[in-house]
């Protein structure tokens, strides 16, 4: 679905997304869903990570790379804004936030799969 805005808006809309270092779509999904309770916000943001998974997949089938790369970075984003809400009820607020989060969450992780590996 297209939608079209007037030009300031949309200026507006980029502005504000680059100054959270995301983008435009990214940054809308997260003004829509600041309201909402953590599991409507995971599941929010994990539709829009299984939808980026999707395109990553007929990215690779046309044995497009680049593309697909980038699909994957875009897939990764919203998979762990999905796993905030839904694990600890937190919610990721700036780019900043989400890879704080996202180390921590890989850290726990590591340690698990140490302590599992004894």
């Amino acid at each position: 679905m297209d939608i079209v805005l007037p030009k300031t808006i949309a200026e507006k809309l980029q502005k504000k997304a680059k100054y959270t270092v995301t983008s435009v779509e990214k940054y809308l999904l997260d003004v829509l869903t600041k309201d909402y309770d953590p599991e409507t916000t995971a599941e929010k943001h994990l539709s829009t990570a299984l939808e980026h998974l999707e395109q990553t997949k007929e990215e690779l089938k046309e044995s497009d790379l680049r593309q697909s790369s980038k699909k994957i970075r875009n897939t990764c984003t919203p998979a762990i804004k999905a796993h905030a809400p839904a694990r600890k009820s937190k919610r990721t607020e700036s780019h900043t936030e989400l890879w704080v989060y996202k180390n921590e969450v890989t850290k726990n992780s590591i340690t698990e799969l140490k302590w599992y590996s004894k």
